[in-house]
């Protein structure tokens, strides 16, 4: 997991229901504007994120299927590609661990700010290592997902 722009991260987002779903991938979905202005911007914004997309891949998990993009400077539009699949919810779950939390934490919770204001962005940090992807690791993400309801 790492810095490959908005692949590799795991993720939970709020339905427009206010249920969180979690899911491996950046959470995903369409961001709602406050006015016409910002809308515009929006889209300018969006077409930028859309041209730094070299590749995108779909997870197909039905109703949970998400996108993995690939390409060069996508970290530049991170905020963007994550609120644009939000389908209408106004929460995010960074789940990241110790080693990538220093170095992109702060960028990411900026980025999906800067994107969408009214976004409730969250971080659980978790070690890093594969004696760590347990269940009880787990269940730290679910606790925080909970705890943000």
């Amino acid at each position: 997991s790492g810095a490959s722009g908005a692949s590799g991260a795991s993720g939970a987002s709020a339905s427009s229901s206010g249920r969180w779903r979690l899911q491996r991938g950046v959470p995903l979905g369409f961001g709602v504007r406050k006015s016409m202005r910002q809308g515009c911007a929006c889209a300018s914004r969006a077409a930028s994120a859309d041209a730094a997309v070299s590749h995108r891949v779909d997870v197909p998990l039905g109703e949970r299927t998400y996108p993995i993009y690939i390409g060069t400077g996508l970290f530049g539009h991170a905020g963007d590609l994550v609120v644009r699949h939000l389908n209408g919810g106004k929460q995010v779950l960074i789940v990241t661990n110790e080693t990538i939390a220093p170095i992109y934490l702060d960028g990411m919770r900026r980025a999906i700010k800067d994107a969408d204001d009214t976004v409730q962005v969250e971080h659980v940090i978790l070690p890093d290592g594969e004696q760590y992807k347990t269940m009880q690791v787990l269940e730290k993400i679910f606790d925080k997902a909970l705890e943000c309801r």
